[in-house]
């Protein structure tokens, strides 16, 4: 994996601080935790691809428009850009929060 430079370094150490709080700020930003890193995007894409899938809640509607409406919204989603969501965010960070503990104080 190549070095990052000062200013990638400073982006990943903001995203980290975005998910995990203050106890970010301490963290070395190296190899492994680059590594993480990726991991962790990765994961919250997978999910979020994943999510476009699911219908949003029925409204009480006449069930062949939901499901016409529902169809169209999946499309349109699945081919809009990319958008990733809150749940699949957290529960990424969630999983690897101690991953991320260990590496960023260099253990």
């Amino acid at each position: 994996m190549s070095q990052l430079t000062a200013d990638e370094k400073n982006q990943v150490k903001r995203v980290l601080i975005s998910l995990y709080g203050r106890q970010a700020e301490s963290w070395a930003i190296n190899a492994k935790v680059q590594s993480l890193f990726v991991k962790l995007m990765d994961e919250i894409s997978t999910c979020s691809d994943a999510m476009q899938w699911v219908p949003r809640p029925y409204s009480g509607v006449n069930p062949i428009a939901y499901i016409k409406k529902e169809i169209r919204n999946i499309t349109q989603r699945y081919f809009s850009e990319a958008t990733s969501y809150k749940s699949c965010s957290a529960g990424a960070a969630y999983k690897l929060k101690m991953d991320f503990v260990l590496a960023g104080n260099g253990l």
